[in-house]
């Protein structure tokens, strides 16, 4: 599962951050499909009161769904990029994810 936080501040790679999910983008990378959660960095002044995705201006927006399009463009991939929906979405593929997960940790980590 893939997160994009939004903040002002650089990371370093491998950081462990405190984020709140506010959306999620739904896309088709070659035909299969691929959730990227949506969140803001909660320590960052500038991003820490945005509770959903639609709370967004709309050119941000508009940069989030032109980076994951050209990035997989780069990669010489097909995408798709559907639209955004917001915080109460992200978190149900969250809980998927964890589903998924439990269920299948054993293969997913070659134990089984």
């Amino acid at each position: 599962l893939d997160v994009l936080v939004l903040g002002n501040e650089p990371v370093v790679p491998l950081s462990i951050m405190q984020a709140r999910a506010i959306g999620v983008m739904h896309m088709a990378d070659e035909g299969k499909p691929d959730e990227k959660i949506i969140a803001v960095h909660i320590h960052d002044p500038a991003f820490l009161d945005y509770t959903d995705i639609s709370q967004l201006p709309k050119h941000m927006s508009s940069e989030i769904r032109r980076f994951f399009m050209d990035y997989k463009i780069l990669e010489g991939k097909t995408v798709t990029v559907d639209e955004f929906e917001g915080a109460a979405a992200a978190l149900q593929v969250i809980r998927d994810a964890f589903t998924y997960y439990r269920a299948e940790e054993n293969r997913l980590r070659g134990w089984g």
